[in-house]
């Protein structure tokens, strides 16, 4: 079976990785380019587009390479919107979540969940598909909700879905409301959609004034077997500066 022009591409890229010598740096420039103009065919061949220039995003071979990394990056969110409109879910498979444009779930405790809820607002919900013990929130819905108390005083099964959302339910109000050890209880999986926000991998930065690149052309990134820690710990000791 031929392999297809996005695969090749994919492929010369990840041969790049950890590779620093100058004309490295020359075809990785010339790559990202193509990479920022590919329509990639499906989830898999995206997700691996992102893993790698995220990669070379880390550990660029110059700051040309960085930029182009992070013009990539930012121009992946609509492809990610046109494949998951297809219903692809490879997006949620939590080794590769966290893609701008896709959204993550799990079982954040109640201090995660609360900090969450203040950041990022309605992009954090409850994720009712994935709830496996709704009856859980009959109680604390009954004391919050007085309308509901009868509900679940006297139904067998309520609909606590229907109650949370008629009183206009967020998890800041959940968080805000119930004990963080009766929140962690409930076990309620907590959805947050990234959209393009810095919350994502793609998007997230930590601002430095300098960036630093690996300039030692003719050698690759240490990798764990070539460190000692015995002959790291007997040599001498690294300077230390205080910073706060």
């Amino acid at each position: 079976m031929p392999i297809s022009p996005q695969a090749r591409l994919l492929d010369r890229l990840e041969a790049l990785k950890g590779q620093f010598k100058s004309d490295a740096g020359r075809e990785a420039a010339a790559l990202l380019r193509q990479a920022g103009r590919t329509q990639w065919a499906d989830a898999a061949q995206l997700i691996h587009c992102h893993e790698i220039v995220s990669f070379l995003r880390a550990y660029p071979q110059n700051k040309h390479v960085l930029q182009l990394a992070d013009r990539v990056l930012a121009t992946l969110g609509a492809q990610v919107k046109r494949l998951r409109k297809t219903g692809s879910d490879a997006f949620e498979d939590p080794a590769t979540s966290g893609i701008t444009q896709t959204g993550l779930s799990t079982f954040f405790s109640h201090p995660f969940a609360h900090s969450l809820a203040l950041r990022y607002g309605n992009a954090v919900s409850i994720d009712w598909e994935a709830y496996e013990h709704p009856e859980r929130l009959g109680r604390v819905l009954a004391r919050l909700i007085p309308e509901a108390y009868e509900d679940w005083a006297i139904a067998p099964h309520p609909d606590w879905r229907r109650w949370y959302e008629k009183a206009d339910g967020s998890v800041a109000w959940l968080t805000q409301n119930v004990q963080p050890e009766v929140f962690d209880l409930l076990e309620l999986p907590i959805r947050l959609e990234l959209g393009d926000s810095v919350a994502s991998r793609s998007r997230g930065r930590i601002e430095r004034k300098r960036i630093f690149f690996h300039h030692h052309r003719d050698r690759p990134l240490l990798t764990r077997k070539d460190v000692s820690l015995s002959r790291e710990l007997a040599s001498k000791a690294i300077r230390v500066q205080r910073l706060s």
